[in-house]
């Protein structure tokens, strides 16, 4: 949520709706905002001048019924006070609620450099990484996704898809998991169970010695959290709710955003990294007839998360760090990727700037979103309350995030993109020592 007094102050105020404007959204909510914003403090200023005057009317009331001078007409004015006092307080509590409604609807100022477009097909595509294995199918529409910067090797034979590969080397049940649990879940076995783990493991070594605190989260978050970590339409389209006020988390995010909720962090503890793993759980509403084969899209998944507070002015290195760190690793495992900067039109609330990181998938023949990260500034940690101190004066610290990888999404890039034409899934060098076998 953006701090009020931006609100207030004209040239920011004007920032804010050319902001909502650039993410081509209607400028209702911020205008809707600050107007009751200005009726709360008008509403608060009448309520301390009628409670001055009905002071200023018990003071002379008092000294009148000394002297035993007619007070009646004092007391009238008194009630009649009272009701007015009463009904601004009850406007005051009206007003600030609306604010507060709007303000909620209302983006993050958007960082100076995001692209202003709307549409993926607008995105920009900031780099390349690696060599694609590109069905000939798929040759014209690789070099458009890929501004034909990319490196590339034509298949000459069909490569299968996770799904069908998947199925035939016994590496997960998907029917038995929608007996037991519904559809979009599943039971990994075998090699592919031990890839998973490992590959998790994998991530999280290279964070920690990057500098990063590990922390395994806990799966429930109270509803006074989640409410002040995630966007309100989280709720619907994503959340599980588990009892009266918890709620399942989509992101080892959430819980590491309420990490410090209502603390004061010294300054010279920032920036703290932390790396979270979780598991995670989605409903995916909004995406019912996506990717409903497989295991790409799941409403169970485990994901390790980069998560940063740290000072307004490291915002920018920082992130710029934890993009590259998500980089090296699929780097690390040989996975062909492009960077993309989301347009401005394509971004969530919270996210002042956003890149996500797309794998090569050879089967589907397009980029897939492998994993993201998010500059939020303060709109965060604003409601969650979460302040560091500097020469006597608190200010609210910054945040960021970043999905180093999430498993078993990134398991089919693994099956796209190191099976041969035997249909043998070669493991990547640097996951060879966690697995303990070189091929599926």
């Amino acid at each position: 949520m953006l701090d009020i007094t931006l609100f207030r102050d004209e040239k920011k105020y004007l920032e804010i709706l050319k902001s909502e404007k650039n993410r081509f959204k209607d400028t209702k909510n911020a205008e809707e905002t600050k107007k009751y914003d200005d009726l709360w403090k008008k509403a608060k200023n009448d309520c301390e001048l009628k409670k001055a005057e009905k002071n200023k009317i018990t003071k002379e009331t008092a000294e009148k019924a000394k002297v035993k001078e007619n007070i009646e007409d004092l007391k009238i004015k008194s009630k009649q006070l009272d009701a007015e006092i009463k009904d601004l307080e009850k406007k005051q509590v009206e007003y600030l609620e609306l604010r507060d409604k709007f303000r909620s609807e209302v983006g993050n100022l958007l960082w100076h450099n995001t692209t202003i477009a709307q549409g993926e097909e607008n995105s920009k595509i900031l780099k390349t990484w690696g060599t694609a294995k590109v069905q000939k199918k798929d040759l014209e529409n690789f070099k458009k996704l890929s501004n034909n910067k990319m490196k590339f090797e034509q298949l000459n034979y069909d490569p299968k898809s996770h799904v069908d590969l998947g199925l035939e080397k016994d590496l997960f049940d998907l029917e038995r998991a929608a007996k037991i649990s519904g559809s979009r879940f599943y039971f990994l076995k075998n090699k592919l169970a031990i890839l998973h783990l490992s590959i998790l493991r994998f991530a999280i070594d290279k964070l920690m010695k990057k500098g990063f605190n590990f922390m395994y989260t806990p799966f429930i978050v109270n509803k006074d959290a989640i409410e002040k970590a995630a966007e309100l339409a989280d709720f619907e389209e994503t959340l599980y709710k588990v009892g009266e006020d918890q709620f399942l988390i989509a992101t080892a995010e959430q819980t590491l955003a309420a990490f410090y909720m209502d603390e004061i962090i010294p300054k010279d503890a920032l920036p703290i990294r932390f790396a979270g793993l979780s598991s995670c759980f989605r409903k995916e509403a909004g995406s019912r007839s996506k990717d409903t084969r497989g295991i790409f899209r799941v409403h169970q998944f485990d994901k390790v998360e980069q998560y940063v507070f740290c000072l307004p002015e490291d915002s920018e290195k920082i992130h710029a760090e934890m993009i590259t760190n998500e980089e090296e690793i699929i780097q690390d495992l040989e996975i062909p990727y492009r960077l993309i900067d989301i347009c401005s039109g394509d971004l969530n609330n919270t996210a002042a700037k956003k890149i996500d990181l797309e794998a090569w998938m050879p089967v589907q023949g397009t980029f897939r979103e492998l994993g993201s990260g998010s500059i939020t500034t303060d709109f965060q940690t604003r409601k969650l309350n979460i302040k560091y101190e500097d020469k006597n004066e608190k200010f609210v610290v910054h945040s960021l995030n970043c999905t180093t990888l999430a498993s078993p999404r990134i398991l089919t890039a693994l099956i796209e993109n190191f099976q041969d034409e035997k249909g043998i899934i070669h493991i990547p060098k640097v996951l060879q020592s966690y697995t303990g076998f070189k091929e599926i």
